[in-house]
């Protein structure tokens, strides 16, 4: 068994300060903190030379280095599948710091398991693996409420990882990913650590390409479970999971540097709907291809842009155009008239008519009002912009508005 005082090989590269619950005690760490890895390849870190000094800050890392994948004398677990997600409540919390070393040793030795990161990747997931030791270090899973149509960030994996277990053996992190509906990993998503009743946040990080590893995001963690509570939280329906911290199955009152692994996969609830929540990417692409005004919160992709296109009469009654953005920050739109889109197409600046601008009074929400006295096509260009991928809504109103564009 390994303490937190032990010295991990690496330093996590630090991206947000994370502070942990205040009604917890901070664990301390030494100086010599371990970083996450994401691939049991990697070279080993040297040992320290010198005595490692305790250090009690949280440090997110986001770029982890790989020690050494060492092998393992007792077999892992099979993980076991669940098909279809249901509501579990949430386990009661039990006080979140360090007790005494509990007495009671339970048995962690099950069936080789297989693979946990190859069931989600290069296609769509249709069941979720979770690894059992999971309920036994008392992860609970809150799955997201959606309803037939709606986009969501759906659980496809969840893993534990022991003391010393590769290969991520002495980190103390939780590790995350997100991929599209095609099983392709998906970058700029927000990810969200938070304490058990969300009443503190303890820090946000994005999903990164990390070309290589398993995983594309990671928190560190320094309580002893129950004391965390994970999920993406880019403003749509996302499962969460629920009870994590460190410790071990055999000894769960010890600050024991253990690890975990999940993996969201965006769905849409209800397979075969018409209409969709996300826009596939080259979907709506230009002014020619543009799509219909969507009647369903849309999601868009980092640096993805998408066209959009409503029919005017000319009569110069008003046109209004909402959009509701989660999180603030990551949408804007512009309107363009077939004039903008002419000159822009005879290779001019881009230069439209409009820009939806911030409300006051509502968090999130950008507006145009205006209206043309030429009858023709307009369009509606949705840009994904910040630090922070997400979703929104978005209303085009007036008499003299109509549909046009493609359906979706």
């Amino acid at each position: 068994m390994a303490m937190l005082l032990t010295a991990c090989g690496g330093a996590p590269t630090p991206v947000v300060t994370l502070a942990p619950p205040t009604s917890a005690p901070m664990v301390a760490t030494s100086s010599a903190t371990a970083a996450p890895v994401a691939a049991a390849s990697a070279t080993q870190p040297a040992s320290p030379t010198s005595q490692p000094q305790p250090s009690a800050t949280p440090l997110l890392s986001s770029s982890p280095t790989a020690p050494q994948a060492t092998a393992m004398s007792t077999p892992l677990p099979a993980p076991r599948v669940i098909p279809t997600p249901t509501f579990l409540p949430t386990a009661s919390p039990r006080p979140l710091a360090v007790v005494t070393v509990a007495a009671t040793a339970r048995a962690t030795a099950v069936a080789t398991p297989r693979p946990i990161a190859s069931a989600t990747r290069g296609g769509a997931s249709k069941e979720r693996i979770w690894d059992p030791r999971l309920d036994q270090r008392g992860a609970v899973l809150i799955p997201a409420q959606v309803q037939p149509g709606q986009g969501y960030w759906r659980l496809v994996q969840g893993q534990w990882f022991d003391e010393g277990e590769p290969p991520f053996g002495g980190q103390h992190h939780v590790f995350l990913d997100a991929l599209d509906q095609t099983g392709k990993r998906q970058v700029g998503v927000r990810m969200q650590m938070a304490s058990l009743d969300l009443k503190d946040i303890l820090g946000h990080v994005t999903t990164e390409a990390k070309t290589g590893e398993s995983y594309a995001a990671n928190f560190p963690m320094y309580i002893v479970a129950p004391a965390y509570r994970v999920e993406p939280a880019d403003g749509a329906p996302a499962d969460a999971v629920t009870g994590l911290g460190l410790g071990s199955i055999k000894v769960p009152d010890l600050p024991t540097l253990t690890s975990y692994g999940f993996t969201w996969q965006w769905t849409i609830a209800g397979q075969g709907q018409a209409i969709p929540s996300s826009t596939p990417i080259g979907a709506g692409a230009g002014p020619a291809s543009a799509l219909s005004v969507p009647t369903v919160s849309q999601r868009l992709a980092a640096g993805q842009r998408i066209w959009y296109a409503f029919r005017y009469a000319g009569d110069n009654s008003p046109i209004e155009v909402k959009m509701q953005v989660t999180p603030p920050g990551a949408a804007s739109f512009a309107i363009w008239t077939p004039g903008d889109v002419q000159r822009w197409v005879q290779g001019n600046p881009e230069s439209p008519v409009g820009r939806g601008a911030p409300k006051a009074d509502t968090s999130g929400e950008l507006f145009w009002t205006g209206s043309f006295s030429g009858q023709d096509i307009y369009y509606v260009v949705a840009d994904q912009t910040g630090p922070y991928t997400g979703s929104f809504t978005l209303q085009v109103s007036g008499s003299g508005v109509a549909p046009a564009g493609s359906g979706r």
